[in-house]
């Protein structure tokens, strides 16, 4: 097996644990906090409380196109980190990830940060008043990535996770995750203007409310993003449908 370890300096500390997970596997003492296509676990170490993120073994070709053509998800998540902290943007701080790799193809991969401690996530903000609040600053942050070419491609309520903060113009501080998924230097409008579609679809009303709000935030025409950020959101519900009907015929 071979194995790729790489470790934010600050944390080079931190190694054997590294090691110990490339070889066993997640700490038995860790604790699950989500679990879905990849699970996610906390723990401390040395003092610090670690997020460690462990991807599912993707099946064939993806094993083999993660090994050979394109970077794994765990190490896209790190170099994403770091460029996103570059850029003046929040997100966990990056500690390292790692990479098993056997006869060729990728086993298992992890991706390790920092754990944020008393933060939300904007998820069913209508049942959250705080989380509802933060919508006009969550819509002007949403502006601010598209200002500087980020293209979260997953940015969904789950993803953004938030806190009250007193020192800036808004309130609010943002901080983005699950970034395996996403492009720099990317300017292009309508590409954007899809993360509208997906930040609350449960809701053709709060999804037509935020685009207004994105809209003031950006100095667009509002009734005319509303009118796009809709059809976004329709055919983006379309296509997770047929995803949906195609995933059940294989089963």
């Amino acid at each position: 097996m071979k194995t790729t370890i790489e470790i934010n300096h600050a944390f080079k500390r931190l190694r054997p644990f590294f090691e110990r997970i490339a070889s066993s596997g997640v700490p038995a003492g860790a604790q699950l906090i989500y679990r879905a296509r990849n699970s996610v676990y906390t723990t401390t170490v040395d003092g610090l409380t670690l997020n460690i993120k462990a991807f599912r073994k993707p099946s064939f070709p993806n094993n083999y196109i993660y090994t050979h053509i394109r970077q794994s998800k765990a190490r896209r998540s790190y170099y994403n980190a770091q460029r996103l902290i570059n850029l003046g943007i929040d997100t966990p701080s990056p500690v390292g990830y790692i990479e098993n790799v056997e006869n060729g193809q990728l086993t298992t991969s992890y991706y390790i940060s920092l754990q944020l401690q008393g933060h939300g996530d904007m998820r069913r903000w209508l049942e959250n008043p705080v989380a509802r609040e933060a919508l006009p600053a969550l819509a002007k942050f949403l502006y601010t990535l598209h200002q500087k070419g980020v293209w979260h491609k997953d940015f969904s309520p789950g993803n953004v996770l938030f806190k009250r903060d007193k020192t800036t113009d808004s309130g609010f501080r943002f901080f983005l995750i699950d970034l395996n998924r996403m492009e720099f230097d990317m300017y292009a409008r309508g590409r954007q203007l899809r993360n509208l579609a997906s930040i609350y679809i449960e809701s053709e009303e709060e999804t037509a409310r935020f685009a207004r709000m994105y809209a003031q935030a950006a100095g667009l025409d509002a009734p005319q993003t509303e009118a796009e950020a809709l059809r976004l959101y329709h055919k983006y519900l379309d296509h997770k449908r047929r995803l949906k009907r195609l995933k059940n015929m294989f089963k």
